[in-house]
């Protein structure tokens, strides 16, 4: 029996990352912590990849891509990509929500740090991020909020693991340097436990998760 292989791709920040794996092993990642090199990279990148493991398309069973939120520009170039490979749905389509991606992550050292909850955030623009709060099962508490940096540095994180691209301010927050920064790795795992699932969404319609229409509301503890 041949093997089945996921792509996994980031672009929905500054890092441009692709992953293989199977269903359960990471096989090989390749990150480029150079901003905007996206639309230049991804396609060679992903082909060079595949090549020096000699594995065709042929073997690849799904295709996991960031979905936002993050880089408008970053997060169409992902998805017009997955989106070609993925059209008469052969290859499955595993959209990542970045918040989901950092949340899971984070489940890992809930109980080793003695964490409640998870604040997952990415920034947006100017004074702006996106952020989202889930309890130690993963659940969200709330859709995904867009708030002003100085409100959310204003929340209770009292027992809260906080991941995410953040800037670090004066509060009761507990982080991990290695999940301050989105990469290829959260993708990959939030893209495997999905595949396991057989969760998969049709691609054809797919719009990723821009958040737009920013209304300042904050969460209610």
């Amino acid at each position: 029996m041949s093997k089945e292989y996921i792509l996994s791709i980031e672009t929905s920040g500054s890092i441009l990352g692709i992953g293989i794996s199977d269903s359960a092993n990471t096989i090989a990642k390749v990150e480029y912590f150079l901003p905007n090199l996206h639309d230049r990279l991804l396609a060679k990148t992903v082909k060079a990849v595949m090549d020096d493991l000699n594995i065709s398309f042929e073997s690849v069973k799904a295709i996991a891509i960031s979905a936002g939120p993050g880089s408008f520009t970053g997060l169409r170039i992902g998805l017009a990509f997955a989106k070609a490979i993925c059209f008469d749905e052969a290859i499955k389509f595993i959209p990542v929500p970045v918040l989901d991606a950092f949340a899971l992550s984070a489940s890992h050292y809930l109980t080793t740090l003695n964490c409640t909850k998870i604040v997952a955030s990415v920034p947006s623009h100017k004074n702006l991020l996106y952020y989202q709060v889930y309890d130690q099962d993963l659940n969200p508490k709330c859709e995904i909020i867009m708030d002003e940096k100085e409100n959310f540095h204003t929340m209770d994180f009292k027992n809260t693991l906080l991941v995410g691209n953040f800037e670090p301010f004066n509060a009761d927050y507990v982080s991990i340097n290695a999940l301050n920064n989105l990469n290829i790795s959260n993708v990959m795992e939030f893209a495997k436990l999905q595949y396991q699932n057989n969760i998969f969404t049709n691609p054809v319609d797919y719009v990723p998760i821009y958040v737009q229409d920013f209304v300042p509301k904050g969460y209610k503890q």
